[in-house]
């Protein structure tokens, strides 16, 4: 009788039991933190623009970002018949932030809008959540899935804009899982992940126009894999045997990938426009009203011979990559960065450096460098021991101390080099080539790409060692507590080096701690301490909308001294402007709040 043969390992139920759990906490933090937030200052011009592709099938409502993710989040609209507001003119614009604002809150029932679409944001969130399981699984074992996934399902920073209709997790899930199939792809040749890379790829150069970074990181990728493969006998060894007897190389590999990415891109626009040439979308401007053109694209067009090339996009896809390039070189719009307000933008090369360490866990900080620092642990016990032993007999030399970190072998410095690519290439393009600093969210796709860096160093940290597991164990709990204590506030995360959240003011604003999103907030503080009507200067994108549809009752100009006020903590970077000083009865600089809401809504008594 043949033996029933067992079943494979990976389909273990046991196994993936922690990983339903850890990715069901994903949606349980996440839907007990949104319904407590109004819209933050993004949420209401990408519902908006969503809602109207859907509902006319128009692209002009703002064209500065691609549509179909937008339209993806507004899904949950299309059947709850939703209103827009009066027949107008649609602005040529990038951020038709009052028309966001009153499409949410004058027309339509912003909660339940809200809360409807944040959950297919969530939903992303989970699917990516299971690649990061999946990566680190892939290249070092079930316990780094289940470490990186850990880290994932608590990182305050990927749970902050989970619950929110922005570009920003979007684009991190779908360039994570693009290059999750790619990597696979460059590795085992297999159709499926071939089909995986270009479908995500194609999702995250329609998502921000900062997936087009995945070209470097596509060639990045090409280029270690081709010079470190090498031959049989060179470099780390073949992963797959059938890789040598395919013809496919990994050029070819990228230039399809990218291909059918286009392709698609051009289907979705119906391929509108999609060989006219940059002298004819710069003419077709001419035609529209107070339309803005980026220098880059005005040069291009000026240029002979490149002028006259055929795009391989559509028209629509160009205008919304030419006005992102005037939003970020000409727009002029603020930095807020280490208590300074920078008013007419300006690059500030460590601005995402300081950001990404007064914002990441210090916990994941310490996992990240330990390995550099516990490689020289051997090297220091060695030299002692050298000096103690020239003065011993030799029967009484100590023996060699055991390495706390088992070193990486050339197949682990290759895949250790993968996955910091992506994080090298998005840190460098954002902190010297991009203008617009807006906060940490625009380099927020690294962060899946630590996580599995985590989980691939921590099982190589003090093995065989009893202390090892006390260590790690004190470093996740931290981790863990770290984004408990700050639930539901997530996007006011900062950690111990800065001071915690109450601190973060002091350093960065806007989107880093107060995106608008704790006006509803502040009507159920009025509520719980029983203030009728407060004076208020709120960071939002409006502000009268908002203030109407949370019923909160401004004092009147002869109460302004015996009301509290209640001020936006970005508004205290213009402190020293006469507009607020005015307006203001006492110095934003030199007083402390009484009180605060969500951490980003300053309360001062009278």
């Amino acid at each position: 009788m043949k033996k029933k043969k067992d079943r494979p390992h990976h389909w273990n139920p046991h196994r993936y039991s922690l990983v339903f759990l850890l990715l069901c906490l994903i949606p349980l933090q996440v839907i007990t933190s949104i319904r407590l937030k109004s819209a933050s200052v993004e949420e209401g011009v990408h519902l908006y623009a969503g809602a109207y592709r859907l509902l006319t099938g128009s692209q002009d409502a703002a064209p500065g970002y691609p549509w179909l993710i937008r339209a993806y989040a507004a899904l949950p609209l299309w059947i709850s018949n939703v209103k827009f507001p009066e027949k107008e003119p649609l602005p040529d614009e990038m951020y038709p932030f009052e028309l966001g604002s009153r499409f949410l809150y004058e027309v339509n029932d912003a909660d339940s809008i809200l809360f409807k679409s944040r959950l297919m944001i969530v939903g992303l969130s989970i699917l990516l959540g299971l690649y990061v399981f999946r990566f680190a699984k892939d290249i070092s074992g079930w316990t780094s899935g289940y470490i990186a996934l850990l880290f994932y399902a608590f990182c305050p920073n990927i749970l902050a804009h989970s619950g929110r209709v922005t570009l920003d997790l979007a684009l991190t899930a779908f360039v994570f899982i693009a290059l999750y199939h790619y990597h696979r792809a460059l590795r085992h040749r297999c159709i499926t992940d071939l089909i995986g890379a270009s479908v995500f790829t194609f999702l995250a150069i329609n998502t921000k126009y900062s997936g087009l970074l995945l070209c470097p990181i596509f060639i990045l990728y090409s280029l270690l894999f081709r010079y470190s493969i090498g031959k049989p006998n060179d470099g780390p060894p073949h992963f797959d045997s059938r890789f040598s007897s395919q013809r496919v190389t990994p050029v070819s590999l990228f230039l399809l990938v990218f291909f059918t990415a286009v392709v698609l891109t051009n289907a979705i626009y119906l391929f509108n426009g999609s060989f006219s040439s940059i002298r004819g979308y710069h003419d077709s401007l001419q035609n529209r009203p107070k339309a803005v053109e980026s220098t880059i694209f005005r040069q291009l067009a000026e240029t002979p011979i490149i002028s006259s090339l055929p795009t391989c996009l559509p028209a629509a896809y160009l205008r919304g990559l030419d006005l992102t390039l005037h939003e970020d070189r000409e727009s002029l719009h603020p930095n807020w960065y280490l208590g300074k307000l920078y008013p007419q933008d300006g690059n500030l090369p460590s601005y995402y450096l300081v950001a990404f360490l007064l914002k990441t866990p210090l916990s994941l900080l310490i996992v990240l460098t330990l390995p550099g620092l516990l490689t020289l642990y051997p090297v220091i016990v060695r030299f002692k021991n050298k000096h103690r032993n020239n003065k011993l007999k030799p029967e009484q030399n100590s023996a060699d101390p055991v390495e706390p970190f088992t070193p990486l072998d050339s197949i682990a410095r290759y895949q250790l080099i993968f996955l910091l690519i992506p994080c090298g290439v998005y840190f460098l393009f954002f902190s010297l080539i991009c203008q617009s600093q807006l906060g940490l969210r625009l380099i927020l796709p690294i962060y899946p790409f630590l996580y599995v860096t985590a989980g691939f160093l921590i099982p190589r940290m003090f093995q065989n060692q009893k202390p090892a597991a006390s260590i790690i164990a004190v470093l996740t709990g931290w981790f863990m507590l770290s984004s408990l204590l700050i639930h539901p506030h997530y996007l006011s995360y900062f950690n111990e080096l800065a001071g915690g959240p109450d601190k973060g003011i002091h350093y960065f604003a806007d989107s880093n701690i107060d995106w608008g999103e704790d006006i509803k907030g502040l009507k159920a503080y009025m509520n719980m301490k029983g203030i009728p009507e407060i004076n208020l200067m709120y960071y939002g994108p409006n502000g009268s909308p908002e203030i109407r549809y949370y019923g909160i009752r401004q004092a009147p100009p002869e109460r302004i001294d015996r009301s509290p006020w209640a001020i936006s903590a970005t508004w205290l970077y213009y402190a020293d402007i006469d507009a607020i000083r005015k307006a203001v009865p006492f110095s934003l600089k030199t007083r402390q709040p009484d009180d605060k809401v969500g951490h980003s809504i300053y309360i001062y008594l009278p």
